[in-house]
């Protein structure tokens, strides 16, 4: 039986080791926590960094893998691409292509080197710099080198903007933040799929934030499937021939997130992996193609990929945050967890776990998806379980936020 690394063991993974399995391949799982979520799924569990290239290399050399995966995970994409590129497994993506697509200072360049539509932006590296002579209030300030949202602020003057600078250098990877013009307007993710250096975009879907009063704005909600008119689908049609040609990726997934404002697009990022909160679960909902399975297909062989389908109903997947506290469990009425309408319900923590009030993407603790007919209907099933849902902190208190969830 050949072995396969999997780079993480969260609630992502979870599905991919499944699927996994089920090909007849032995797993072993990396992941630095004694007891992560996904190794009961695992074949084996071996207790090592994902971020520990070395250490991922002698594994792999070692038990002669035939590949190294990972999902929703920026750190873990470097590692699986660089390792796999040294090894000559299959991959992707190379380690160049990541450290570029890792680093939002060099994306950007290429952005604005290829004439690629995106929001304008300054580099910084000094927490003493000034605001930029002709930057305009509000900006967004974000670390250079980071993820799940980690240190991004909204600033709305310059004595935040000179707690944001420092704080998203304190959190960037390589010592810098970057200043962005913030942008009105729908804000989307793109799912796409690329074979050969063609590229299908499989979803899109409209996010929404949840407004926290301090500056940060996490995923709270998506919406799916969205359309957009013919104009604007040209010209993401473009924007993803020029990603193709000036990033050279060919194969694999991508996943771009924008803002659309009238007639324009706005390019944030994008990265080349498949989007964590159970965006696989999404993407198969919404569309009946299995991102995970086209990524199996092309890293350790076979045909397993399912055709996409016509979206007969829409739906919405709702992120959810806590306020501080010690997690002590959930309860949510047994008729709702059975009913047609929910789709998907995870919750993420264990009794015990430490909960904080939502600053990132990566302060959730859990996540349910419903459907319906319509956006109305979609919208009454969501408030049905958020309002049915209670999760409990060390003291019997309610921690769960509710205000602002729904859109």
């Amino acid at each position: 039986m050949e072995n396969v690394i999997i780079l993480g063991g969260g609630h992502d993974q979870v599905e991919l080791l499944k699927k996994i399995n089920e090909r007849g391949f032995h797993s072993l799982l990396v992941d630095y926590l004694d007891d992560p979520p996904a190794a009961g799924f695992a074949g084996e569990h071996l207790q090592l960094s994902t971020a520990d290239k070395d250490a991922v290399r002698k594994l792999a050399e070692e038990r002669s893998v035939k590949a190294i995966l990972c999902t929703a995970s920026d750190l873990s994409l470097r590692t699986a691409a660089t390792v796999s590129e040294q090894l000559g497994l299959a991959t992707t993506l190379t380690g160049k292509q990541v450290a570029i697509l890792t680093n939002k200072v060099a994306m950007k360049q290429i952005f604005q080197d290829n004439n690629i539509l995106a929001s304008k932006f300054e580099v910084i590296d000094n927490i003493d710099v000034d605001v930029p002579a002709d930057a305009r209030f509000p900006l967004i300030v974000k670390p250079a080198q980071n993820t799940g949202s980690t240190g991004v602020k909204l600033v709305e003057d310059e004595e935040q903007f000179k707690d944001a600078v420092q704080n998203a250098i304190e959190v960037s990877g390589n010592g810098k933040a970057i200043v962005e013009e913030y942008v009105d307007g729908k804000e989307l993710s793109v799912d796409c799929f690329l074979k050969d250096g063609e590229a299908e975009i499989i979803m899109i879907s409209q996010l929404f934030n949840l407004q926290t009063g301090e500056g940060t704005f996490p995923i709270s909600q998506s919406i799916a499937p969205v359309s957009v008119d013919q104009e604007i689908r040209s010209k993401l049609d473009d924007i993803l021939t020029e990603i193709i040609s000036s990033f050279g990726i060919k194969n694999g997934p991508l996943l771009l997130q924008l803002k659309v404002s009238g007639d324009q697009i706005y390019l944030g990022e994008i990265t080349g992996r498949i989007g964590g909160g159970q965006k696989h679960v999404t993407i198969k909902k919404v569309t009946g193609f299995d991102i995970l399975d086209a990524y199996l297909d092309l890293l350790l062989g076979g045909s397993h990929t399912s055709p996409k389908k016509h979206p007969d109903k829409m739906y919405s997947r709702l992120h959810l945050y806590c306020r501080t506290g010690t997690f002590q469990g959930y309860t949510i009425d047994p008729k709702i967890l059975e009913s047609d309408f929910l789709e998907d319900f995870k919750i993420y923590k264990r009794k015990g776990d430490q909960v904080s009030s939502p600053k990132s993407n990566r302060d959730r603790v859990g996540t349910f998806m419903v459907s319906g007919k319509s956006r109305e209907d979609v919208g009454k099933s969501l408030l049905k379980v958020i309002n049915n849902l209670h999760i409990t902190g060390i003291n019997g208190e309610d921690l769960l936020i509710r205000s602002n969830n729904v859109s």
